[in-house]
């Protein structure tokens, strides 16, 4: 008897722990917690930063506390922008019924109610401005131009697809360069109390290419998009302008990255590391320009991020080794 009873309650506690393991894997895809992108530009900052304060244990708070604001505006941002995609029937009509299933939302699957998706974006956006006000604090500069710019971004992220719902504007693309650029610039400003020419310009190659992401990921709900109201580029813009405008990223990325490699004092090194992202890249335009496959583009779009980002890292401590 006892035993029967031991192994009941035993498995009630599997039961919990198992609907609690899922519950979580649920708000992580409704975060889009697993998209690393969305921070990896705070760790390339501290890559850039003085050797000394970079290892100290204000700079590695400083990193981490980058991070986690990164991630709690990221994470709130997608899922209030899920929040209005399952309340006006946009994300039913460009992702229900199978189309783009590699693309979850928790929210059409039922697994989810909008409270409960409410209440996580919430608590995520506290947590990410309560990390920068401390990051602010134990900051060794706090110059107030980076700290209205960080302020500004964060307004934008979070009015992305809510409250003024500015991607359904045609402010979408803005807002993604804007707040992946800014997750760089704003613990480089903090540690340094500047910015320089060379991490302006990592900061928006990284921003450009999660740009060309999300832009590929668009043509394919550009359909949909155009039918609901949401103004993104691919959504108002006929082929040749859809491809001009890739063009033109393609164009921008490569003068940024020019620019990144003539202001590192290694030159042949980040070109040489550049190497397997410039080869990704032309694959990423004969997919989408040549074959209009914008899945894998978009597929391709994360790999270049990963490439690039892997280049500027490996640079930047490189001279930082050396520094």
């Amino acid at each position: 008897m006892t035993t029967a009873i031991g192994s009941k309650s035993g498995k009630t506690r599997g039961n919990v722990r198992g609907k609690v393991r899922n519950k979580v894997r649920v708000f992580m895809e409704l975060g889009k917690l697993r998209v690393v992108e969305m921070w990896l530009g705070a760790p390339l900052a501290w890559s850039l930063w003085d050797r000394d304060f970079a290892f100290s244990g204000r700079g590695l708070a400083l990193l981490v506390l980058a991070v986690v604001t990164a991630i709690g505006i990221s994470a709130a941002a997608l899922a209030l922008d899920d929040v209005t995609g399952a309340t006006d029937g946009l994300d039913e009509n460009n992702h229900g019924g199978g189309h783009r299933a590699a693309v979850r939302k928790p929210l059409l699957d039922g697994t989810i109610s909008l409270r409960e998706a409410r209440v996580f974006a919430g608590v995520c956006a506290t947590v990410g401005l309560a990390a920068l006000v401390t990051a602010v604090l134990i900051a060794p500069h706090r110059p107030w131009w980076m700290i209205a710019l960080t302020l500004g971004g964060v307004f934008l992220a979070l009015n992305y697809s809510y409250f003024l719902k500015l991607s359904y504007v045609g402010g979408g693309e803005v807002v993604t360069l804007v707040a992946t650029a800014l997750v760089m610039l704003f613990p480089y400003g903090l540690a340094t109390g500047e910015l320089t020419l060379v991490v302006v310009a990592q900061a928006l190659l990284i921003g450009v290419w999660e740009l060309q992401t999300a832009t590929y990921a668009n043509c394919l709900d550009r359909v949909g998009d155009a039918r609901f109201g949401r103004l993104t580029w691919p959504a108002r813009l006929p082929w040749k302008g859809i491809a001009r405008m890739h063009i033109g990223l393609y164009a921008v990325a490569t003068v940024l990255l020019v620019l990144a490699v003539v202001g590192t004092e290694r030159a042949w090194l980040l070109g040489l590391l550049a190497l397997p992202l410039l080869v990704t890249q032309v694959q990423q335009a004969r997919k989408g320009l040549g074959e209009r496959d914008f899945g894998s583009a978009r597929a391709l779009g994360f790999r270049v991020f990963r490439f690039g980002f892997g280049a500027l890292m490996v640079n930047n401590l490189a001279m930082m080794a050396v520094g």
